[in-house]
């Protein structure tokens, strides 16, 4: 099944990178038709103030998927 990963960059981050390494649909190159690569998410935030909206976006989708 693999691991899916969720992950935040936080101000001045590689997104492209940080997208790869979750396996985002908006990557670049993202295809998402290899099982053994699970779809992952990449929120950016800029300013820390918005962490927590961030962080409550993932963890909408991570109690969404354990239904």
């Amino acid at each position: 099944p693999g691991v899916t990963i969720y992950a935040i960059g936080l101000g001045g981050v590689d997104a492209g990178l940080m997208r790869r390494i979750a396996n985002a649909p908006n990557t670049t190159g993202w295809t998402g038709n290899i099982p053994a690569e699970p779809t992952g998410e990449y929120e950016f935030v800029a300013d820390p103030d918005d962490l927590p909206a961030a962080f409550s976006k993932i963890a909408s989708m991570i109690l969404r998927l354990s239904r």
